[in-house]
C-alpha cells in the first residue's frame, strides 16, 4: 500500500497513524515540536509537572518503543508549511 503523512503528533495524529499502520500503510508522522524526544499528552496537565507532582515520563504520549514497534516514522522538528497536492509532497 501507499504511504501517508500525518501532520501533528498529538493524541489524534498518533491514533490515526497507528490505525493506518495496522492496515498496511507506511506512516510518517510529522510534528513541529523540537524540544522533546517524543510527543507529550495534554493529559496529565503539564501544570502537575511544573509543580513537581508529575514526573516527565508521565507526560509522554507513548513509550519510546511504541514508535518503532508500530513502524511509525516519527519526525520531530519537522514543521509543514505547505502541501503540494500535485506532487503529493509536504514542504518544510
Amino acid at each position: 500500500m501507499s504511504g501517508i503523512v500525518i501532520i501533528g503528533a498529538g493524541q489524534a495524529g498518533t491514533s490515526v497513524a497507528r490505525g493506518h499502520g495496522r492496515l498496511g500503510f507506511r506512516v510518517r508522522l510529522r510534528c513541529s515540536a523540537t524540544n522533546l524526544s517524543r510527543p507529550i499528552s495534554a493529559l496529565p496537565c503539564p501544570k502537575g509537572y511544573l509543580l513537581g507532582d508529575t514526573n516527565l515520563e508521565r507526560l509522554f504520549l507513548r513509550a519510546t518503543s511504541f514508535w518503532k514497534d508500530s513502524d511509525i516514522d516519527l519526525k520531530l522538528g519537522a514543521p509543514v508549511t505547505a502541501i503540494d497536492w500535485l506532487t503529493k509532497k509536504v514542504k518544510k
